[in-house]
């Protein structure tokens, strides 16, 4: 709950100092840079919700299985991670900034879009398509997470031979498990114990 009140708070001293940079009327001009939605316009406001759902969902979902989740550390190094969520939030802004007119693209995080409107002192009826997609997006990847959780290795990629635990429908013990080799040149072996 703190990480979110200062969250909303840093956007929103953002905002106003955004605005305070740029001058009220261009602030007001430009929605201070910030997230907007005309429902007039070609782009309804389901439309909005669709794209910010899929946008938050896709983030979220490369973020934590990919490139926040420690057990993937081996295999992606540490480099890697923000690397990956970096690249998706630009491929995310440059793919849905300017679908239509009088729309600005996927807001992806509610508190930038909130902390840019209290920065100008603007707020519509609809704002809410900016702030619920997320959350939505937050607790289906939950869901997700919770019943089918990123794959994880019993041995680290350095090792050369890595136990396998059972199985088969007829093994019962978990110590009659198969081993996994690899050698010098590449090449995994099975080696099944019956």
């Amino acid at each position: 709950m703190i990480y979110i009140i200062c969250q909303t708070v840093g956007s929103c001293i953002g905002g106003s100092l955004l605005r305070g940079g740029i001058g009220h009327a261009r602030a007001l001009e430009t929605h201070n840079g910030g997230c907007f939605l005309d429902p007039n316009g070609p782009m309804s406001v389901g439309m909005a919700f669709c794209i910010e759902f899929a946008s938050a969902f896709a983030l979220l979902f490369v973020s934590y299985g990919v490139g926040l989740d420690p057990t993937q550390k081996e295999l992606y190094g540490a480099a890697l991670g923000p690397l990956l969520v970096g690249a998706l939030v630009g491929m995310i802004t440059a793919s849905t900034s300017g679908l239509n007119p009088g729309y600005s693209g996927a807001g992806i995080f509610p508190g930038r879009c909130f902390g840019l409107q209290v920065g100008v002192g603007q707020f519509y009826g609809h704002d809410w398509v900016w702030y619920v997609p997320d959350f939505a997006a937050a607790i289906l990847h939950g869901v997700v997470y919770h019943f089918a959780p990123p794959y994880t290795r019993e041995c680290p990629l350095s090792a050369t031979s890595c136990p396998r635990e059972g199985g088969g429908a007829g093994e019962a013990s978990p110590s009659s498990g198969d081993t996994v080799s690899l050698d010098e040149e590449g090449v995994v072996t099975l080696e099944a114990r019956v």
